[in-house]
């Protein structure tokens, strides 16, 4: 089997209520086979290719699959899966059915209850998952990916849980998957030993009379993003700087700040995390100034949150937090307006009560001060992980109920904050194609009382096991492709915005986001690739894609702060090390320093990577915007090939290039797999050899590059 879907259980969870199950008739027909482990057998994976152990190599060790005759629940025998100890990153000990030998085929407009029972040595934590492929010869992944926590304790006990069709996948009428169940032994993140006994599996099947209510996300009609340009064997574009096509979005180059004192190194970062004291040098406050940040986001701001993390606080009142909020953006250059608060606290353990919110709002527009966008609620969608505090996502028990606390909240605030704009968090963090239960729902439910969409466009889309070429081909592969399936996704998710709320402008501000991969040594906070060359240019396309078409209203990304020594995965800075930056800080700097005021018309062609969906992604994007007085024209173009440097050439109309400078800077890097950290700005900016020749602009970008030209008028 493929190891894509361990990633995606790993991340990617969906809670159900446990239910005990009434018992079920005799004619219902069970859809997997062997449910019972009744087949003689000594070993798991050898039960006629029924059952079969399933994930990592360290959790495939036949010992810890067992067909058990002591105490099975119905019949003679019952299957046990137990170990010792494990890896605590890694979830390694599955019992899985056979997608190729013992599937259940899902279909259109079906409901799938899946019933069984359980008992473990002592009471603890297991995790069905619920998994489908597209196709098993070769493996292909199918949308269904639910994992279901279930406690069990020394007695057999049984448990039911559904996926249904509208809430938990689409597919096409004429589609058909492979269904599969995972059983994993321990939640991921316990290392703990355990002995978990599994019997009498069952998976039934039902009609959904009212399956057509269902918005199918996968089909949603939406406008596709615009290229600019054609495929072709070189960079050869046009560009008409006297035609404006819309107003460049100069909102998009923001970098989140996370909650006050968190993600740096002790004392905290901008804020001692023991007696709120201002910790930022003048180096750094200086250098964050410099990036023209045209927007923030913070969140989990103060102790007396009655859902406030384990981690210190420096503030213990929302008042002093906002105090403290108005005075730092003022000293940083960011407007309050484009600054969203979210209150709650960062794992959704608790929610804040709508009266909680109004009076944090109400002491806000009292001072003066012009926040007005409040995010409620951070990643609610993210459940059933370890926390510091409990388990991620527990203050809502589905999306439902979190879309119904954002109404109440919304109109909480409206009461004392007229001109609020109220934003849902949606599912988008590592899943854009899981957009069900907490983004279609949500998005339907709380209809008419939110103002704004929050999405976290992560991306884990790069295979980091490669080596070599291959590896250098796969760091474009997702450069690219990834860039475009979130771009598609957010701008789905402007269509499911208009459909749902009709006559009301609904925004999309995506508040976290950026490249996400991790592995089972590294968290994505420790990953440089997200934060390198290979990070850098996966940002640049991105932001400029951004930039130029309609599609995000404002964006910040994951996040400021951070080590140089651990925390090199998203930081732009790194307040212990005032003179590093990381390449981030030099991509954002320049790139909010070249968007103009207006989209200019361009055409042309460039190399191009062909996507699974047949879409010619340009290598070399482009964007072209000039300023409000039409004297100064701003180029950004971004190299993602890693081997091959790019020879351009850019034809100029409505715009004297004849009498005009030239400033242009290239970022790059020699190293695709090093350090983001810098010591030095030349390490990674370097100048860019631009010349004039009849009315185009010449010149070569470097592989992996991203450029910032810049062209004023005399």
């Amino acid at each position: 089997m493929t190891m894509t879907h361990l990633g995606s259980w790993i991340i990617f969870v969906l809670t159900f209520v446990l239910a005990v199950s009434p018992a079920h008739s005799a004619a219902s027909q069970n859809l997997i086979k062997n449910g019972d482990f009744e087949t003689p057998c000594s070993d798991i994976g050898g039960i006629v290719g029924t059952w079969t152990p399933w994930g990592l190599p360290a959790g495939k060790d036949p010992s810890f699959y067992v067909v058990d005759t002591e105490r099975p629940h119905g019949g003679k025998q019952s299957a046990r899966i137990s170990r010792t100890s494990k890896e605590p990153s890694v979830w390694d000990t599955v019992l899985a059915s056979n997608p190729k030998d013992n599937p259940f085929f899902i279909g259109y407009a079906k409901r799938y209850t899946i019933t069984f029972w359980a008992r473990s040595a002592a009471s603890g934590r297991s995790v069905l998952g619920i998994l489908s492929y597209a196709s098993v010869d070769p493996f292909r992944n199918g949308p269904l990916g639910m994992n279901i926590p279930f406690d069990t304790d020394t007695e057999w006990k049984e448990y039911s849980f559904t996926a249904s069709y509208g809430k938990d996948f689409f597919i096409a009428s004429n589609e058909q998957w492979f269904g599969y169940l995972g059983f994993f032994l321990s939640p991921n993140g316990a290392s703990n030993a355990r002995t978990l006994w599994i019997d009498d599996v069952r998976v039934a099947a039902s009609d959904m009379a009212d399956a057509g209510r269902f918005i199918n996300f996968a089909t949603l009609a939406y406008e596709a993003l615009p290229l600019r340009l054609t495929s072709g064997s070189a960079v050869d574009i046009r560009i008409n700087a006297a035609e404006r096509i819309r107003r460049a979005n100069k909102k998009v180059g923001g970098i989140a700040q996370a909650s006050f004192g968190r993600w740096g190194e002790k004392p905290g970062y901008p804020f001692n995390l023991t007696n709120g004291e201002y910790t930022l040098s003048k180096a750094i406050e200086n250098a964050t100034r410099e990036l023209q940040l045209p927007v923030t986001r913070f969140y989990d701001i103060a102790a007396d949150n009655p859902s406030a993390s384990a981690h210190s606080e420096p503030f213990k009142t929302f008042e002093e937090a906002l105090d403290k909020a108005a005075w730092y953006l003022k000293r940083i250059g960011v407007a309050e307006e484009t600054t969203t608060m979210e209150l709650d606290d960062v794992f959704a353990v608790k929610r804040l009560p709508p009266g909680e919110w109004a009076r944090v709002v109400s002491y806000s527009a009292a001072k003066g001060y012009r926040f007005q966008q409040w995010e409620i609620g951070n990643e609610p969608f993210v459940r059933n992980r370890p926390c510091p505090i409990g388990t991620y996502g527990s203050a809502y028990s589905n999306g439902a109920d979190y879309a119904d606390h954002v109404v109440a909240v919304s109109k909480a605030i409206k009461a004392v904050q007229p001109n609020a704009k109220i934003g849902l968090a949606i599912e988008f963090c590592l899943s854009p194609d899981r957009l069900i239960e907490w983004g279609v729902e949500v998005m339907q439910r709380a209809a008419g009382h939110y103002d704004f969409v929050a999405p976290h466009g992560y991306d884990a889309g790069i295979n980091t096991a490669l080596t070599g070429d291959a590896q250098l081909s796969e760091y474009e592969r997702g450069i690219l492709e990834g860039n475009d399936r979130i771009l598609t996704i957010a701008r789905k998710i402007n269509a499911l915005a208009a459909l749902n709320n009709p006559g009301r402008t609904v925004k999309q501000i995506e508040t976290e986001w950026g490249l996400h991969q991790a592995t089972d040594k590294k968290n994505q906070n420790q990953m440089e690739l997200n934060a390198n060359m290979v990070g850098t240019l996966y940002r640049a396309v991105r932001l400029l894609y951004y930039a130029r078409e309609e599609t995000v209203s404002e964006s910040s990304a994951w996040n400021l702060f951070g080590s140089s020594r651990w925390s090199t995965g998203f930081a732009a800075l790194y307040p212990e090390a005032p003179e590093k930056r990381s390449m981030l800080y030099w991509l954002y700097y320049y790139f909010n320093r070249h968007v103009g005021d207006w989209v200019v018309a361009m055409s042309g062609t460039s190399p191009t990577h062909r996507s699974p969906d047949a879409r010619d992604l340009p290598r070399v994007p482009c964007l072209a915007s000039v300023s409000d007085d039409e004297k100064r024209l701003f180029l950004m173009l971004v190299n993602s090939s890693m081997k091959n440097s790019a020879d351009a050439s850019i034809s100029v109309n409505g715009f004297k290039l004849s009498s005009s400078s030239i400033e242009a800077v290239s970022l790059t890097h020699a190293e695709v797999n090093g350090s983001p950290v810098l010591s030095t700005k030349e390490e990674f900016v370097h100048p860019l050899t631009v010349v004039e020749r009849d009315g185009s602009l010449v010149f070569t970008m470097p592989s992996k590059s991203v450029a910032f030209i810049t062209v004023t008028t005399r």
